[in-house]
């Protein structure tokens, strides 16, 4: 399975631009709790929460140790919980994953136990930081897409996250989305020092390659 650990120094601004001027999908998803610093990179294993609101769900339908044991080094395991406040993940799940080598775990509905998860090497970016548990009236199974705030998220994407937001690169153009973020970057420092040398910016620009993109503001 691929792992993308190298690209956890590449901005998300850079990757949103490339996306934007390749006109080939993704996603950004912004609004997110994260109790990390730094960005995260991985490759998407999504889980489906379906709630049972008026009965107790089995705790064989839990599928705890099936998500567990799918988790792979690099993951990033997407529980789409439909925004819900109650809690579908915390810190023994969190435990159980970060030792199966998961990168992050991206939640849409309700994390409890933050503190102790932000304790283990995985980044979680999620909807909610609550004390109400989900237990009993949920269960979870591994799928090969969630959408998740209108995007959609498919196993072997591409996520790259940071405290406040989620990138979503498809699998078929990381290569290319990559490889532009990387010349975006690589535009803008040399804009950057350019400017601190001294040198004006509009003849800065006149020699940018950035100047001929039309989907980035500085």
């Amino acid at each position: 399975m691929t792992t993308w650990s190298g690209l956890t120094t590449l901005a998300l601004d850079h990757v949103t631009d490339a996306l934007k001027k390749l006109h080939i999908g993704g996603a950004y998803l912004p609004g997110w709790r994260g109790r990390f610093d730094g960005r995260f990179a991985g490759t998407a294993l999504p889980v489906q929460c379906l709630w049972e609101r008026f009965r107790a769900v089995d705790p064989e339908d839990y599928r705890t140790e099936e998500i567990e044991a799918a988790v792979f080094p690099g993951a990033v395991v997407v529980i789409e919980g439909g925004g819900e406040p109650a809690a579908v993940f915390g810190p023994v799940a969190a435990g159980a994953y970060a030792a199966a080598g998961a990168t992050g775990v991206v939640v849409n509905g309700g994390s409890r136990g933050c503190t102790a998860i932000a304790k283990t090497r995985l980044r979680l970016l999620t909807r909610h930081e609550t004390h109400l548990s989900g237990f009993g009236s949920v269960r979870r199974e591994l799928v090969d897409r969630v959408v998740v705030g209108g995007a959609e998220i498919r196993r072997g994407d591409l996520l790259l996250g940071d405290a406040t937001g989620l990138v979503v690169v498809p699998e078929e153009a990381v290569t290319e989305t990559i490889t532009l973020a990387t010349a975006f970057a690589a535009a803008d420092n040399t804009l950057i020092a350019g400017i601190a040398a001294g040198t004006a910016f509009t003849d800065l620009w006149q020699r940018s390659s950035r100047n001929t993109s039309s989907s980035t503001s500085m």
